[in-house]
């Protein structure tokens, strides 16, 4: 629970009031936010959040889809889905 606390606060207020959306009903919100901790998240966070994430039901499985290719996808997917995932963030 520190090192969360740690990790957090090392990234922000924002980290810590997006991660509850990634529970919300809406699709859209929800990609755009893990196109968010895509983003700014390391690789060992985003395994973290990920285990966070789907231990406390209920969970979307799309947050699970997204966060699983950007962490373990070979090379050139996981490239191609980080560029979509931003992509969300424009439009």
């Amino acid at each position: 629970m520190k090192k969360r606390k740690q990790m957090m606060k090392k990234r922000g207020a924002g980290s810590t009031f997006l991660e509850p959306l990634l529970k919300d009903e809406n699709d859209v919100v929800r990609r755009k936010v893990a196109a968010f901790f895509a983003m700014k998240f390391t690789a060992e966070e985003l395994e973290a959040l990920l285990g966070r994430y789907t231990s406390q039901l209920p969970y979307y499985f799309d947050v699970v889809c997204w966060l699983d290719r950007i962490l373990y996808a070979p090379a050139q997917l996981r490239q191609f889905f980080t560029r979509r995932l931003n992509d969300d963030l424009l439009i």
